[in-house]
């Protein structure tokens, strides 16, 4: 677990301390974070603690609360919990989503297609040559991320999977009015 002191110094400029990176043992609950801040406060000798930032999570509030400290929710988490739950009730989207997945897990793991993608992003003068980022389901915007270099190479991805002898049938997201159908065999 980790602790971040952000506070404005007596020049008003923004200052941030990692003060705890502490791995946990045994149960992730309520009262490990309690006495996990407990701990923090006796062992800083902090004379007030005006709020707390945690993520959402239950156990995180449970923990504040116990230590009888003022909380406050992140909001790109809450925003990233919504957008994740608004993408999990895409259901027409969820193929598209899906497949997107499943190939970049496959660039990720195969150097031989990697390298024949880059070889192809090369060749069509491909603005964006990243390897295509992976989903991770508790990174922040790493869906977003993976969508949006699948979308900026989707033409390369055609051509690679076309040459790659692949039998997948992947349904492209084009625009926000449908889908392609793109076989490769």
């Amino acid at each position: 677990m980790g602790a971040c002191a952000h506070f404005i110094d007596e020049k008003w400029q923004r200052q941030l301390f990692i003060i705890s990176l502490d791995p946990i043992t045994g149960a992730h609950n309520g009262d490990q974070v309690k006495d996990y801040l407990s701990d923090l406060q006796s062992e800083y000798n902090f004379r007030s603690i005006p709020c707390c930032i945690t993520d959402n999570a239950r156990v995180m509030s449970a923990g504040v609360s116990r230590a009888a400290l003022p909380r406050l929710g992140c909001a790109l988490h809450a925003t990233h919990l919504l957008v994740c739950d608004s993408l999990a009730a895409f259901t027409e989207g969820k193929d598209v989503i899906d497949t997107i997945r499943r190939v970049a897990v496959h660039i990720h793991r195969s150097k031989q297609s990697w390298d024949l993608l880059k070889e192809k992003l090369n060749e069509v003068g491909c603005p964006d040559k990243r390897k295509m980022p992976l989903e991770i389901k508790i990174r922040w915007g790493s869906m977003m991320r993976m969508l949006r270099v699948a979308s900026a190479q989707m033409a390369t991805h055609e051509a690679t999977l076309s040459n790659c002898h692949a039998s997948l049938s992947l349904f492209v997201f084009r625009n926000s009015h449908g889908f392609r159908h793109i076989s490769s065999s």
